[in-house]
């Protein structure tokens, strides 16, 4: 199938903002989820719907968050708004 981030170019664009420097620096590299195929497996779809499911999308209007740490020593912040993760680490 497809690749649902390159839309089967195999290629992404990265917009980089370096601290205390003016402007922007775009780079053209290989699609890091196909890894340049521009073809997605069963699987790297299903990984990649997990990985934007996991991510607060609502912008955070009350800019509230939730610090949370796992057993395993993970942590970051959630949404208050959505109850998705804005941070980790």
């Amino acid at each position: 199938m497809k690749c649902k981030v390159c839309k089967g170019s195999g290629k992404v664009t990265l917009t980089v903002t370096e601290f205390g420097k003016p402007g922007e620096t775009k780079s053209e590299i290989d699609c890091v989820h196909c890894k340049g195929t521009g073809q997605m497996t069963a699987k790297q779809a299903a990984d990649h719907k997990a990985m934007e499911d996991f991510w607060c999308k609502c912008g955070n209007p009350s800019e509230e968050t939730e610090y949370y740490e796992y057993a395993d020593g993970t942590h970051g912040w959630t949404c208050k708004d959505c109850g998705k993760v804005v941070q980790v680490g």
